[in-house]
């Protein structure tokens, strides 16, 4: 994601989404939960600095697959949630930060599963995400957080 001009990985982290079908015509509601961490330890002056940031992501909102002859599923989506954003740092052992946010999150996104199998398919996916964080504070000084998230790994098929 972006804060600003400035890139900030969680390089640690999981996302778990569930789409259940409304009706036999591709649209499905999905529900959507994250979570990913980052940690930095350094030395500032004669202070040992230790700063983690954490988000938690739950969502809901509709999937549409386009169904095709072949193998590949490609589907977009959106959906619309809250995400709880922390960050807190010591110095030198003493808490010296710490302060958290709940903000509106709207994420469209698209992907194509491939099916292996009668009930597994891998997938990749690319969404776009937008928070409404509100005015003050350090989590939410920079007005908004964008970026792309792409994930890959195994769903399974509902019969």
């Amino acid at each position: 994601m972006s804060i600003a001009d400035e890139t900030v990985k969680l390089p640690a982290g999981f996302a778990v989404d569930y789409a259940r079908p409304l009706m036999d015509d591709g649209w499905k509601v999905v529900g959507a939960f994250g979570w990913g961490r980052r940690s930095d330890d350094g030395v500032l002056d004669a202070y040992v600095v230790n700063s983690t940031f954490t988000q938690l992501t739950l969502a809901g909102g509709v999937r549409r697959e386009i169904r095709t002859r072949t193998k590949a599923t490609p589907y977009f989506q959106a959906v619309a949630g809250i995400v709880r954003s922390r960050f807190s740092a010591t110095f030198s052992g003493e808490p010296a930060y710490d302060e958290s946010a709940s903000d509106p999150m709207f994420e469209p996104g698209a992907g194509v599963a491939w099916a292996i199998g009668r009930r597994f398919a891998v997938f990749g996916q690319v969404d776009y995400r937008r928070l409404w964080p509100d005015a003050g504070g350090l989590l939410t000084s920079y007005e908004a957080v964008q970026g792309f998230r792409t994930s890959a790994g195994a769903r399974v098929r509902m019969p």
